[in-house]
């Protein structure tokens, strides 16, 4: 499954790819679309006009689920990447900031995370964007194909 969407005045072409539409996730739905849209929201709050986001779904060698969220924005230097899981840390802390938010998009998201028994990982170089990848558990994913294939492995 792949989609195209194109928010206003072509200021952020989003993309969505998804390897297989048949998996279904054991979730909270609520919690997980809340955490996959703070990750789209960022992307989108700290990335100049025209930015292109890749939001994907696959899984891993492993079996998880990996939900992707990668930008081609301007990107966080590596020094700043770990303060990002702190409450209220943002990589700009001047009063003079340009974006507002109090900082706490990506603890929550890795909080939910957590909460699935999933992880958060952030990877970003500055002009390179960001990179947010949200893995859950192969323990939580559902569907026909998965579950052959783990028959097949198991047997």
């Amino acid at each position: 499954f792949s989609a195209l969407v194109t928010l206003p005045a072509g200021a952020t072409e989003i993309r969505i790819v998804v390897q297989d539409a048949d998996l279904e996730i054991c979730c909270d739905r609520q919690l997980l679309s809340r955490a996959i849209s703070k990750l789209i929201d960022n992307a989108i709050k700290f990335s100049p006009r025209g930015v292109k986001i890749v939001v994907g779904a696959a899984t891993t060698s492993a079996g998880d689920l990996g939900i992707l969220v990668n930008d081609d924005g301007p990107g966080v230097a590596e020094g700043k990447l770990a303060s990002l899981s702190q409450p209220f840390a943002q990589t700009d802390m001047s009063m003079r900031r340009s974006k507002e938010g109090l900082g706490l998009g990506i603890p929550l998201v890795q909080a939910i995370a957590a909460a699935h028994g999933g992880t958060l990982r952030i990877d970003s170089k500055p002009g390179e964007g960001v990179r947010a990848l949200l893995l859950m558990p192969a323990a939580r994913i559902r569907g026909a194909a998965l579950t052959a294939s783990r028959a097949v492995a198991a047997g």
